[in-house]
């Protein structure tokens, strides 16, 4: 599939309500589909049960809800075989917690703040046994073609754990993950070099590279 290949129209649907990540994906995607919006916009409003045990099961899930949903309500979308649909499953892994809080990252700690979920990682490395503040962001992307192939692409952003939260950029736990050779938090970089380097951007990418390949 080659940018701007008008021969049909191609629509790509995203299995998320948050609007920032639709943002990150769109500046991907556009060249190569006409249409690019959140399941929201066709009517889902609901909160997809993440069941899995992994990145992967849980971008998976999602994808298989979204198009569930689409078939029962926007069945339209689905005949002339043109409609993408993809979700991701995204988290933090901290080399010092065995990985946590990984699919959990969005709950961890129950209901508490992202400001008090940072006091509490660190508080939890300082009383590990290795102390080590390496931690990587990590996204798989879970994308299902219009023929009902599913397809997996992972991205990872390898960093540190920073003590104190900086910048007001980006969402969730970008300001306390530090980037030693940009010299500044995740929160803290222009939103274009963000989506160059971040874990959700590569896992683009390599979805970029198949939709090249077609």
């Amino acid at each position: 599939m080659k940018p701007n290949d008008k021969t049909k129209p191609k629509i790509l649907v995203v299995a998320t309500h948050n609007r920032d990540k639709v943002r990150e994906l769109s500046a991907f995607f556009a060249p190569y589909f006409d249409s690019i919006s959140d399941v929201g916009t066709y009517g889902f409003t609901g909160e997809i049960d993440e069941t899995g045990v992994t990145y992967t099961e849980n971008a998976r899930i999602k994808v298989e809800a979204c198009y569930e949903y689409l078939c029962l309500n926007r069945p339209e979308l689905l005949e002339e075989n043109l409609l993408w649909l993809l979700a991701d499953d995204s988290g933090l892994s901290v080399k010092a917690l065995g990985g946590n809080p990984g699919i959990y990252s969005a709950r961890y700690g129950g209901e508490i703040s992202y400001i008090e979920r940072f006091t509490l990682l660190n508080r939890e490395v300082v009383m590990s046994s290795s102390k080590e503040r390496a931690a990587a962001f990590v996204c798989v992307l879970a994308v299902r073609t219009p023929e009902g192939k599913l397809l997996t692409f992972e991205g990872r952003l390898e960093g540190e754990l920073a003590e104190i939260p900086k910048g007001d950029a980006g969402f969730g736990y970008d300001p306390i993950i530090y980037l030693p050779e940009y010299g500044v938090t995740v929160a803290e970089l222009p939103f274009s070099v963000k989506n160059r380097i971040s874990h959700r951007a590569r896992a683009a990418q390599a979805f970029v590279d198949y939709l090249e390949e077609k």
